[in-house]
């Protein structure tokens, strides 16, 4: 019998080459049937990539990429939770549903149980529901130990451990839809090599995807850099590119500059910190949106801000300026009438009114204010009446300007 040599230089029986092309120890079967496609390939139309979310989460290696602190874990515990539901998620229907595993390194089970109850009572969420999220929602809590998808051996030389594989035998029964590992660092086998490790978590991520079908998402920290210099890509976590080149998708949750947000959200929401962007940088099967979707959190759930369109924009701003507008002619009139309560005979021409308009308004010029009265003639809220006679004077005025609904 024939030996050859691996990569590693072990020397390895030509027959046992076919088992290394399955368990990732060795060079694939380079044989010539492995290497045909067959002919239903280009004959029968295959089926569309699966999408948890459509056009949005693919059922396969996502990063999900964010600053500490700023509530990526909440954000996707509200997510899986939508996911075991089937409820919309950001404004989205589901496309597919089923259970959720989370495996965590970082918060601990206590944690994530304190925040999935405030997430469920932000919800609304009634005893059935809850019970169905129970059952359906799965947590592996590795905190302090030394579980990795992929570590260093005795050799320095990285290796994918049997996580993977453990993982998928322990779940195969339960058909989950996605599995989150979070963070990222904490199951890789550090940053000495970070290509090589983020690579090798991405090989052993597909272990999981192909075996159980499901998305496998990767959570990720921002580098110092592009948090500092507002850099937005699907290199943006820490370390190395391999993430970003491996993943099918990668989402980046941003916390926006003020300026970005103003016109989207209260100055309020974006002074306490509650407005973030989430950004698509990377989508393999589906048209990456051009725009991000904005996210403003209440207590302990997200929701999407919707963004109107250039026409809807336009339409809202001629409502507003409607609305502004309608304010003005109300208090404009609720002014006369309160002047003509104290003194019956005062009477007021339009530029009576523009030259007391800083005691109706603050701040108006002379013009907005001569439009605000020309407004509320149109209108007929206001109109122009003739002057008693008895009030009537040789150079002076013979017409007044007085509430419709006013009666002398």
């Amino acid at each position: 019998m024939e030996n050859v040599l691996i990569p590693r230089g072990e020397p390895i029986a030509s027959n046992d080459l076919p088992r290394l092309a399955t368990d990732g120890s060795g060079p694939p079967n380079w044989g010539p049937d492995t290497d045909r496609i067959p002919l239903e390939w280009l004959t029968v139309p295959p089926k569309e990539p699966k999408f948890i979310f459509p056009d949005l989460l693919p059922a396969d290696i996502c990063a999900f990429i964010g600053t500490g602190g700023m509530g990526k874990s909440t954000l996707l515990l509200q997510r899986n939770i939508c996911i075991i539901l089937s409820r919309s998620f950001l404004g989205i229907e589901p496309a597919l549903d089923g259970p959720v595993l989370y495996v965590t390194k970082e918060d601990g089970a206590d944690r994530l149980r304190y925040r999935l109850f405030k997430v469920c009572d932000q919800m609304g969420l009634n005893e059935s529901a809850r019970k169905y999220v129970a059952d359906n929602f799965y947590i592996r809590d590795f905190v302090g130990t030394d579980a990795r998808l992929a570590r260093f051996d005795g050799r320095g030389n990285i290796e994918i451990t049997p996580l993977a594989d453990q993982i998928v035998e322990r779940y195969a029964d339960v058909n989950p839809a996605i599995v989150t590992f979070d963070p990222l660092v904490k199951f890789s086998p550090g940053e000495r090599a970070p290509n090589d490790a983020e690579d090798a978590v991405i090989n052993a991520s597909m272990r999981i995807r192909g075996q159980l079908g499901c998305a496998v998402e990767l959570t990720h920290h921002t580098s110092k850099a592009v948090f500092r210099e507002n850099i937005i890509d699907h290199h943006a976590g820490r370390n190395g590119a391999a993430l970003g080149d491996g993943a099918r998708a990668v989402f980046q949750l941003v916390t926006p500059e003020p300026k970005a947000a103003a016109g989207i959200a209260t100055p309020e929401d974006i002074e306490q910190g509650n407005i973030l962007s989430l950004h698509v940088t990377k989508l393999t099967d589906a048209r990456k949106p051009r725009e991000p979707i904005w996210i403003r959190r209440k207590g302990w759930l997200f929701e999407r801000i919707e963004i109107p369109t250039e026409e809807e924009a336009r339409a809202n701003a001629r409502r507003e300026k409607e609305r502004q507008l309608d304010a003005r002619i109300s208090a404009l009139v609720t002014f006369i009438e309160e002047k003509l309560r104290q003194t019956p005979t005062e009477r007021f021409t339009q530029n009576d009114l523009v030259d007391a308009r800083n005691q109706i308004f603050d701040g108006i010029g002379r013009d907005p204010m001569r439009d605000v009265i020309k407004a509320a003639l149109r209108r007929g809220v206001l109109v122009e009446k003739p002057l008693p006679e008895g009030e009537k004077k040789r150079g002076g005025k013979y017409h007044f300007l007085a509430p419709s609904r006013w009666t002398l």
